[in-house]
């Protein structure tokens, strides 16, 4: 308990700095730490932060951020890249998959009521 009472402490903390600072204030904890820390923030913050720590810092928080989201809610909350019917060949997925990775085209994300031919 006393170990959820620090991050709790720490994101209050870190919420209410610059980045900058947030990032100075951080560095002096544990990858593990940083990484619960980061967890509890919005993603476009853990960005910010995450510039201002040092280089060894920014992949163990990344690790153990990774390692904290995996298996969570967040994780499935991330919208799809791309949605197929489940009648589509393999082929034909992976000619999608072909299409979207070009840059000058933006991903396909439609939710199982929007599959239609005309999203593809």
């Amino acid at each position: 308990m006393n170990e959820q009472n620090d991050i709790a402490r720490l994101v209050r903390a870190v919420r209410a700095r610059v980045p900058m600072d947030a990032a100075q204030m951080l560095a002096k904890e544990t990858p593990e730490k940083i990484g619960a820390v980061l967890a509890e923030l919005p993603q476009v913050l853990v960005g910010r932060i995450k510039v201002y720590l040092p280089p060894e810092l920014q992949l163990q928080a990344s690790e153990s951020l990774a390692e904290i989201t995996e298996n969570t809610v967040g994780e499935i909350m991330d919208p799809a890249l791309a949605v197929l019917p489940q009648t589509m060949t393999g082929q034909a997925a992976i000619a999608i998959c072909a299409i979207m990775r070009r840059p000058s085209r933006s991903p396909i994300c439609t939710s199982p009521m929007q599959r239609t031919s005309s999203s593809v």
